[in-house]
């Protein structure tokens, strides 16, 4: 995850540079350019499903706590229960080494600090330019 950051950063800061300054790049660089970016939209569309299927994992939850279960007889009452214990011990996210949580919180975090770090990057490149 931190070696796409960077790669990210870094192509985007290439990106920046080749519109300012229209020099001519090779096709290696100019096909990073195009991975980093479906790269970064294929990794929004996976949060937002993700979202997505979290919110469904919310809804049905919701559901089966409002389903009475007295009106089921023993055996669909306690998949009922199984199913309710299931969605709640186990929610459908993804955990980078139980430390953070991927969402779409996630993704709001990481493109600040990239703008963060492409604008600095922008600015030294405009001081350096003009020596």
């Amino acid at each position: 995850m931190f070696y796409g950051c960077l790669l990210l950063i870094g192509n985007f800061y290439l990106f920046v540079n080749f519109i300012q300054e229209s020099t001519p790049y090779t096709i290696e660089e100019l096909l990073s350019f195009v991975l980093c970016f479906f790269g970064g939209f294929g990794s929004i569309i996976v949060l937002f499903k993700l979202q997505e299927l979290n919110s469904l994992s919310q809804d049905i939850l919701s559901f089966l706590f409002k389903c009475p279960i007295s009106k089921l007889n023993k055996l669909e009452s306690a998949q009922v229960e199984m199913l309710i214990a299931t969605l709640t011990l186990q929610k459908p996210e993804i955990k980078i080494s139980d430390i953070l949580t991927v969402g779409t919180g996630l993704l709001a975090s990481i493109s600040g600090t990239v703008l963060t770090y492409v604008l600095v990057a922008l600015q030294f490149h405009a001081i350096w330019s003009t020596k």
